[in-house]
């Protein structure tokens, strides 16, 4: 619901303002500009929190699946498995500020053989 309003407002604020600088006073015309652009910079800044978080999660959550299994696998005594498990995943992460280099799959395939080498 919410989405659906901010999205929204985010359309009509620059089409009211597209449509009084055709017709209306210099005021208005003022009034609307500045405000949509203080709209979309509110939405700017809130998406970059919004994804700052969501990225925290993501790396968060699927660091601890790893040291989770891996702390299992240590104490019950596989540590060449986890040594191992670790050493590959070391091998195959390039990390990078582009993307998020894979590192779920990369994870996963960690603890995937983390468990195999029981």
């Amino acid at each position: 619901m919410s989405l659906i309003f901010f999205t929204l407002v985010s359309v009509a604020i620059p089409t009211t303002w597209l449509f009084a600088d055709l017709k209306r006073s210099p005021a208005l015309r003022r009034t609307l500009g500045i405000i949509a652009m203080l709209w979309l910079l509110l939405m700017a800044c809130l998406f970059g929190l919004v994804s700052g978080y969501e990225a925290n999660w993501y790396f968060t959550s699927t660091t601890k699946d790893l040291l989770q299994i891996s702390t299992e696998q240590i104490e019950a005594g596989n540590t060449d498995a986890v040594f191992q498990a670790w050493k590959h995943l070391d091998e195959k992460l390039h990390p990078t500020y582009e993307n998020r280099a894979n590192y779920r799959a990369l994870v996963d395939s960690t603890i995937e053989e983390m468990k195999k080498g029981r």
